[in-house]
């Protein structure tokens, strides 16, 4: 085969590949080890109880989680009253709100009230001991069912009576209680036997093995009245147990199951030792996700071992080495674009200007990697490199805006490069000079298009209109000599404003009139810092002003007067960067803190930061973008992010 042609036949199959990977819905895990206060990495079960707190079984000790800190429960030797061991099977909080502890010893429940752990021997009138135990689970006539060895216990809640049942051939290591009120035993080499209440026995329902045609070796199972039986294999993966013609399907072969969990009416969630599968039961369609050495926000580790739903919605996925992989019931709300770590073809983290061509491709300028371009419809990334005229690559750029079919870019410190947004190719270059017409500085921070389709720049020494027809540059009069001119917005009476390093500019171009607020005259930024680093007019046509030093301020055209906003109205940070307003008309700023919304009627605020998912809670300078269907798009120092803002719900509950 010829060479080239078969290149270009790889090349097309991995673009396709790559393309599809970046539009797939994407997880974002938080991570929790020892490091961040787990008691050992090897986390075997995972549940939440009643109040709320977050319960992990390791090899070396039971914790519970607040949210934020981690309790330790470890066996002392000779307290009755702490747990029975250190090496946890299973965790089962029951509905009381008591949690059950398997453990390699014996059976132990920790009561909330008193923070302490009673063993099973002291609660049962029949004073049984039950090591070793496996599974615990509780039906809907308050009975619990314990499996230890080859044999089932049953303890109710209310009479506190114990039996045992110990007609099974193998080791019996899962029990569960559908909602009907079934409970099904399942031994590691198959069997399946339902519990019968007219006899008060287990009756023999088949033998997965057989129908397998193989050792089974169940580890896991879970029913619905709807499918049935969901068995997960050691050896033969997951399968479905149909309870009326008892047929067996075979649904993901040849993996290590460990445990099962319905995430919704349409998933199921598998751990296995080969990372997580996710089976869509409409479709019929599996997907496998695995850890990457190279993106953070991936599972920590393949080795899985147990799932659990939190009660915000939130999935707690433990595993054998890397602890819990947390994913967030907001984990798709936070779209991430993080260069070599989550898009392999993107380039550049530390993003600035953002704007969108006719197509709608975003565009957008970094300090480290030039200029790329984002298709929302693939996922793909292009990147764009610029170039001195001596062919020396630049990297820092500030300023970017497409008008019409061209992108402009403003670099560091080589003026303006122009680029056609059809080829990529460079169309046109602008730099500084003594000429009449020139750029007044090649440091480009900012670019603004009005509505008489006038083309502003911004530079480190003021603003220039910018003439098509004779590509001369016209120095605006902004009443400071030599200004750095950071941001611009147009309002809605035509009125420009510029904020700058020495306060807000207001400039009527019908007139030619500007005037500067700064400190003295409005109350904006502070004694020794006047710098304004953003403004914008909300859809109550109220200009908001965002500054260096200053925190928010709410700015009155009548009287020149500015509000301020800070820490009185929950704003953690004082140097904000850009903003945007949603549908709702609450104000999203950008913060070297994280990111804020903030409701002016209300005068309330909450933060968004990487506890919220975040790649990075420092933000950058005039980094904000919303597209034709209300999607913001905000560059970070680390990576881009783009959000639907409706999409954000708030991390409200505390356990009790």
């Amino acid at each position: 085969m010829n060479n080239i042609f078969f290149s270009r036949i790889v090349f097309l199959i991995l673009f396709v590949c790559i393309s599809q990977l970046a539009i797939a819905k994407e997880y974002y895990f938080k991570h929790y080890r020892n490091e961040q206060g787990l008691s050992h990495n090897t986390v075997l079960c995972t549940a939440q109880d009643k109040s709320g707190f977050m319960w992990f079984g390791t090899t070396y000790g039971l914790n519970r989680f607040d949210g934020n800190r981690f309790k330790h429960y470890t066996n002392i030797e000779g307290d009755s009253s702490s747990v029975t061991s250190n090496y946890i099977h299973a965790i089962y909080p029951d509905k009381e709100g008591n949690v059950w502890i398997a453990t390699s010893h014996e059976l132990c429940v920790y009561k909330h009230s008193e923070d302490q752990f009673v063993r099973f021997s002291q609660l049962n009138n029949q004073h049984l001991v039950i090591n070793a135990v496996f599974n615990v689970v509780e039906d809907q006539s308050r009975n619990l069912w314990i499996t230890s060895g080859n044999r089932v216990y049953k303890y109710n809640l209310d009479s506190h009576n114990a039996e045992e049942y110990n007609d099974f051939k193998y080791s019996i290591r899962t029990i569960c209680a559908n909602p009907s009120g079934s409970v099904w035993a399942i031994g590691y080499d198959g069997e399946v036997a339902q519990y019968q209440a007219q006899t008060n026995t287990f009756e023999h329902f088949c033998d997965a093995g057989d129908i397998t045609a193989g050792p089974a070796y169940i580890n896991c199972v879970i029913t619905d009245d709807e499918y049935g039986v969901w068995l997960g294999s050691n050896t033969n993966g997951l399968f479905l147990l149909s309870l009326k013609d008892k047929t067996v399907e075979q649904i993901i072969p040849d993996i290590f199951v460990r445990d099962i969990k319905h995430i919704s009416d349409h998933e199921l969630w598998v751990a296995s030792e080969s990372g997580l599968y996710i089976y869509n039961l409409k479709s019929k369609e599996t997907k496998n996700i695995r850890k990457s050495l190279s993106n953070p926000y991936a599972l920590a580790d393949n080795a899985l071992y147990s799932i659990t739903t939190d009660k915000e919605g939130g999935i707690w996925i433990s595993s054998y080495f890397k602890g819990v992989s947390y994913l967030p019931k907001f984990h798709l709300q936070f779209d991430k674009y993080l260069a070599e770590r989550t898009h392999e073809q993107m380039c550049g983290n530390t993003v600035r200007e953002i704007s969108a061509d006719n197509n709608g491709k975003v565009w957008y300028a970094t300090e480290d990697n030039a200029v790329s371009k984002f298709d929302p419809a693939t996922g793909a990334f292009t990147h764009y490199p610029i170039y001195s005229k001596s062919g020396q690559s630049i990297t820092n750029i500030h300023g970017l805006t497409v008008v019409d079919d061209s992108v402009w870019i403003g670099t560091f410190n080589d003026g303006i490069h122009v680029l056609s947004a059809k080829t990529g190719k460079e169309i046109a270059h602008y730099e500084s000079g003594n000429t009449p017409g020139a750029l007044n500085s090649d440091f480009v921070l900012s670019f603004l298009k009005t509505r008489t389709n006038k083309l502003i720049v911004a530079t480190t020494s003021g603003a220039s209109f910018f003439d098509p027809a004779t590509k001369r540059f016209n120095a605006i009069d902004l009443g400071r000599p030599f200004v750095s001119v950071y941001n611009m917005y147009e309002d809605s009476r035509g009125v420009l404003w510029f904020a700058t390093a020495v306060g807000l500019v207001s400039y009527d171009d019908t007139t030619k009139a500007a005037k500067v607020y700064d400190y003295y005259s409005s109350g904006l930024g502070s004694s020794i810092n006047y710098l304004i680093n953003y403004v914008m007019e909300d859809s109550k046509n109220r200009l908001w002003v965002a500054t260096h030093e200053g925190g928010l301020a709410l700015f009155n055209r009548e009287t020149g007067k500015a509000t301020v906003y800070r820490e009185n109205v929950g704003i953690p940070s004082a140097q904000l960067y850009s903003m945007l307003e949603d549908g709702q008309g609450n104000l999203w700023i950008a913060s070297s803190k994280g990111l804020i919304r903030f409701n002016p009627e209300k005068e309330e605020s909450y933060l968004y930061t990487r506890a919220n998912g975040l790649p990075e809670d420092q933000f950058n300078y005039n980094s904000a973008y919303k597209d034709v269907n209300g999607r913001f798009y905000m560059g970070t120092i680390d990576g881009l992010i783009s959000f639907m803002p409706g999409d954000l719900s708030k991390d409200t509950f505390v356990p009790t």
